[in-house]
């Protein structure tokens, strides 16, 4: 049996998470998908994490997808913290979290 290679592990999730060099893309959107959301509290930090993620963000970007396309949106789920997510993980996240959101935390 092989053993577990802590550099390949690294690796892997600088990957997955739109970390690495070569897994950046421009696809805003698959990007939301592909991380589970974006921490969205700060104003200021989601277009923050898409800049670390993408080859050439702009801020426009994000808006269009939130506002024009609306292809993501905002809700309070996770640790009852803003969160930007695909309209597609929105009604599973507030399922899964409004007890906790309803308690105000």
């Amino acid at each position: 049996m092989k053993g577990i290679n802590l550099n390949e592990i690294n690796r892997f999730v600088l990957r997955k998470q739109h970390l690495a060099d070569d897994s950046r893309i421009d696809d805003v959107v698959q990007i939301v998908r592909d991380v589970c959301g974006l921490h969205a509290t700060g104003s200021t930090v989601p277009y923050l994490s898409l800049f670390a993620r993408t080859r050439n963000f702009v801020k426009e970007s994000l808006d269009e997808e939130l506002y024009v396309k609306r292809n993501l949106g905002k809700i309070r789920c996770m640790r009852g913290t803003l969160y930007i997510l695909t309209k597609e993980m929105i009604p599973t996240a507030y399922v899964a979290t409004r007890k906790i959101v309803g308690k105000g935390f």
